[in-house]
């Protein structure tokens, strides 16, 4: 058995999440911490996280980890003895959360100047300064 700890920060994975993660392998299992104690229940047979949440708390009690999949903005106030302790897998990814990238997209939109070159393609301007 695989066993997932979701930790998200900010909202609670809806059904729909949960279920396409139980489809994953038939020998995945999900468990959502939405406390701080359950996720030290959960955490000496947990293989993967997925999230930060209550990271810190639940590393001592660890047995099995392999993975984190962090949604953590940067891996700085991860690290800790703990941490270099198991020495698991850790990636990151935020591209789930939406608003986030939304942010991401419009500051390089502004950045690369997207409003005013669509504006000069639909004039049938060329100009090298975009």
């Amino acid at each position: 058995m695989i066993k997932l700890l979701l930790m998200y920060s900010s909202e609670n994975p809806s059904e729909a999440h949960i279920h396409r993660l139980k489809m994953l392998r038939e020998d995945v299992t999900v468990a959502v911490a939405d406390s701080e104690e359950t996720a030290v229940c959960h955490a000496a047979d947990t293989d993967i996280i997925l999230g930060h949440r209550y990271l810190r708390q639940t590393l001592p009690h660890v047995r099995r980890l392999k993975w984190i999949q962090s949604t953590a903005a940067g891996p700085h106030h991860l690290l800790s003895s703990d941490l270099c302790r198991i020495n698991p897998l850790l990636t990151r990814c935020t591209a789930f959360r939406y608003r986030c990238m939304a942010c991401l997209y419009l500051a390089l939109a502004m950045v690369r100047r997207i409003p005013e070159a669509v504006k000069a393609q639909q004039q049938g301007v060329w100009a090298h300064s975009f």
